[in-house]
């Protein structure tokens, strides 16, 4: 079975598809993490109160955006610098990244949930360990949740804007 966006990487130029698998992988990841948004969405929106056994649901859906914040905003940090190395200009790029510095530089301080998720750490965790990991998520606002993804995404779509001028 072939899938167009597939075929569009397969049918370009060497030179080309590097750029264009980007453009797919980005937007993949993009709406992976936005219905990781929604579903976070459906627990927090209601106006309700919530039971501890609902907060820590949030904070397991929460720990999962976080911790893919985490590794989007490494792995764009990464294709950033191929983009460098190749002597691509990024000038877009550069603008974007230093206007949202802050915000990209918060979702760093999220690393140890980042490995708590990812390796399933929580169950082998100690208790002082845990205790500590599950306070720092908690303390997350909704509003760096949102402020770190908006400036994930107004980067990934400058370096998306610049893969797609060499497609």
């Amino acid at each position: 079975m072939s899938n167009v966006e597939v075929q569009w990487i397969e049918d370009g130029t060497p030179a080309q598809k590097p750029f264009r698998a980007f453009v797919i992988g980005w937007q993949n990841s993009r709406y992976a993490i936005n219905r990781q948004i929604e579903s976070y969405n459906a627990l927090t929106l209601p106006a309700k109160k919530r039971t501890d056994h609902e907060e820590m649901q949030v904070a397991a859906v929460r720990r999962h955006i976080v911790s893919s914040m985490v590794e989007l905003r490494e792995k764009l940090d990464q294709k950033y610098g191929h983009f460098r190395r190749d002597g691509i200009p990024t000038a877009s790029i550069d603008a974007m990244r230093k206007e949202r510095r802050a915000d990209l530089d918060r979702a760093e301080t999220w690393r140890d949930i980042r490995n708590l998720t990812f390796h399933f750490g929580d169950v082998v965790a100690t208790d002082t360990d845990l205790v500590v990991t599950y306070k720092s998520i908690l303390q997350i606002t909704d509003t760096e949740v949102n402020s770190v993804w908006l400036a994930l995404v107004a980067v990934g779509e400058a370096m998306k804007q610049l893969a797609l001028e060499r497609t």
